[in-house]
């Protein structure tokens, strides 16, 4: 397995053709800060005119390893969750899976200045709105939050009950990863309270 420690250099002085370069979310605080016996995914943004594309790159993945998916903190939500949830889907069905490993998003720390992960393992990923949109927590492209119909604070939404121990959490399709990023951090203590945690996005 490669190293991780020549990563943040790899993606930092890579190419600069647009289908080759990655952009990764940051953030001034660190997850989980090292990472062994990974195999890595990149998915890049690409621009085709006045179209953005993601582009996957996932050669050389291999299912018994953890997985540290390196996505562009460019593209939206509509573009990276169909890829989460088709490599997830790969992952699952293999036979050689290890239920020891999981699945990792690198990202950017500002405060440490290194790159860090966070753990999306038991992240569960929709291309559509939730059936009971009443017990969901719902996030604009503009980060304003509701839930039960009314707005909300994540400080005071970490601190309501759930007695479900089932977090479902609807963003916008035109959020961007970054955004995306930076919700699941804040959102951290409550999504260690839950045993799933469900992202719709429409």
């Amino acid at each position: 397995m490669k190293k991780i420690i020549v990563l943040c250099c790899i993606i930092c002085l890579c190419s600069c053709k647009n289908d080759k370069q990655i952009l990764l979310p940051r953030f001034s605080k660190s997850e989980i800060k090292a990472m062994e016996n990974h195999s890595e995914v990149y998915i890049t943004f690409v621009k085709n005119h006045k179209d953005t594309l993601a582009k996957v790159n996932k050669n050389g993945t291999i299912s018994s390893t953890n997985w540290v998916f390196n996505i562009d903190r460019r593209l939206p939500l509509r573009l990276v969750f169909p890829e989460l949830i088709a490599l997830q889907t790969k992952k699952d069905k293999s036979m050689h899976k290890s239920e020891e490993t999981g699945n990792y998003i690198a990202y950017a720390d500002t405060l440490g200045k290194n790159l860090a992960f966070i753990d999306f393992t038991k992240f569960v990923f929709k291309m559509k709105k939730p059936l009971n949109s009443s017990q969901t927590l719902i996030i604009t492209k503009d980060s304003i939050c509701k839930y039960q119909g009314q707005p909300i604070t994540i400080t005071s939404f970490i601190n309501y009950r759930n007695p479900t121990k089932k977090l479902e959490i609807l963003l916008d399709s035109n959020t961007t990863f970054e955004n995306f990023i930076a919700v699941t951090i804040a959102l951290e203590p409550k999504i260690q309270q839950n045993k799933e945690v469900v992202f719709y996005c429409n």
